[in-house]
């Protein structure tokens, strides 16, 4: 079993320290209420994992989460741009030693990735968006046929269907 937990403010700068004009800065409706990084580049992220072996049967479960606040192209207008992603993954397998010389391994899996973007940019009138998910379901056979201690054979079969994945995308300050 393993677990993780870290969050993190982010910095507290002023943007005008990080253009080579501060005058600039007003296009992209920066004003003396919002000219500093704070609250705008912040980090979190969760993982857990498990992993169960019982006899020749084992299970491997993870899940992990970030949410990062970034500027992409121009600082953000109010809140910060955050960039979510979360994967989840799950396999189920069986290993055995069937002699002394030849090994299998057989498994089943689910992974399961989505990802989001919320773009602050310039006023909050003017935002936009990324969105993207996938889902994929895997088998796989492998078997390790060792007759001697220099030489090894493995061979195996890997079948993966990508079952959804989805993306959208709305930037209109880029269109």
């Amino acid at each position: 079993m393993n677990a993780g937990y870290y969050n993190c403010e982010g910095p507290n700068e002023p943007l005008s320290q990080m253009v080579s004009n501060p005058k600039s800065l007003g296009a992209y409706g920066i004003t003396s209420h919002n000219s500093s990084t704070q609250k705008r580049l912040e980090n979190n992220a969760k993982y857990a994992s498990c992993a169960i072996d019982y006899n020749n049967f084992y299970t491997h479960l993870s899940y992990n989460q970030s949410i990062n606040e970034i500027y992409l192209l121009v600082p953000s207008f109010s809140k910060g741009s955050s960039y979510l992603r979360r994967m989840t993954k799950g396999v189920i397998g069986y290993k055995n030693q069937i002699t002394d010389f030849l090994t299998i391994d057989a498994h089943i899996g689910y992974h399961s990735f989505s990802m989001q973007m919320d773009l602050d940019h310039f006023s909050n009138s003017v935002s936009g968006y990324s969105m993207g998910q996938a889902e994929i379901y895997e088998t796989e056979f492998v078997s390790y046929f060792k007759p001697c201690n220099t030489f090894e054979i493995n061979t195996g079969c890997h079948f993966q269907q990508n079952v959804n994945t989805v993306f959208s995308d709305l930037q209109p300050f880029i269109n």
